[in-house]
């Protein structure tokens, strides 16, 4: 039992190291990608600039009606922008969008990552769960191979009280509905499960096999280029014609996309 928690200890050490990188890539605030060259022009009586990304800042300056500033990046829902002086602050995106662009109509934004998450093709993830009872590890990397259609590889690893199994598996997910932030998903798959029985169980035999697997799964876009996942799914490893074995995957993690 205390090898089984030692390799689990491992395992979460990994997981929390990639996570930790992911992060760190992925989390810089996003630049505003087609607006940062236009003008946009005060309509409202003015416009507070704030030192920060946040209500809790001071406002330290404010662009008047019929003055212009441009966008220079987006963090979440608050805007860095240039007014025409050279000055620097943030806006609210609802101050952003009480302004006019070049065409005289009012600014609508989109949502940071917006783009990304309708063109992404790669997704990086990790996941936490419970595996037939046992507590799970998992993770994911996925390509998107058209508009409905992913390909998935896993690694899973599941230490329970009585036995250690590891899943290696690839999937094919099917997506019927695209542009949401929450899109829901279904798979097939195949892999090999082993399972191997703690020492104290006497007679109990390590078992290595080929498997299939069928699912059920949520995609919900968070933030940027995170996004959260939900996963349900049901293993079945056929030793022979008359013996079949059933684990049940269920799993909460999220991932990152590009």
């Amino acid at each position: 039992m205390d090898r089984a928690r030692a390799a689990l200890q491992a395992f979460a050490r990994r997981a929390a190291a990639c996570i930790v990188l992911l992060v760190a890539a992925f989390a810089g605030p996003g630049a505003v990608a087609d607006d940062g060259a236009s003008w946009l022009t005060v309509l409202q009586p003015y416009a507070e600039m704030r030192t920060g990304p946040g209500r809790g800042y001071p406002v330290f300056h404010v662009v008047e009606r019929g003055d212009s500033f441009r966008l220079l990046r987006q963090r979440t829902d608050w805007l860095q922008v240039e007014a025409r002086d050279g000055k620097q602050g943030w806006m609210h995106r609802e101050t952003v969008e009480a302004t006019g662009g070049p065409d005289g109509e009012y600014v609508r934004l989109g949502y940071v990552g917006a783009d990304a998450w309708r063109s992404r093709r790669i997704e990086l993830g990790f996941a936490t769960g419970d595996f037939d009872g046992d507590p799970l590890f998992s993770f994911r990397a996925g390509y998107r191979l058209g508009p409905n259609f992913i390909g998935e590889a896993q690694l899973l690893h599941a230490a329970g009280s009585f036995s250690s199994t590891t899943v290696y598996q690839a999937n094919l997910q099917v997506q019927p509905f695209l542009d949401g932030r929450i899109v829901p998903f279904f798979g097939i798959g195949g892999g090999r499960i082993r399972n191997e029985p703690k020492s104290t169980l006497v007679g109990a035999d390590k078992v290595s096999d080929w498997s299939a697997n069928v699912g059920i799964g949520v995609r919900a876009w968070f933030t940027q280029r995170f996004l959260l996942r939900g996963d349900l799914r049901r293993h079945v490893l056929t030793r022979d014609i008359n013996n079949n074995d059933e684990f049940t995957e269920i799993s909460a993690g999220f991932s990152v996309f590009f």
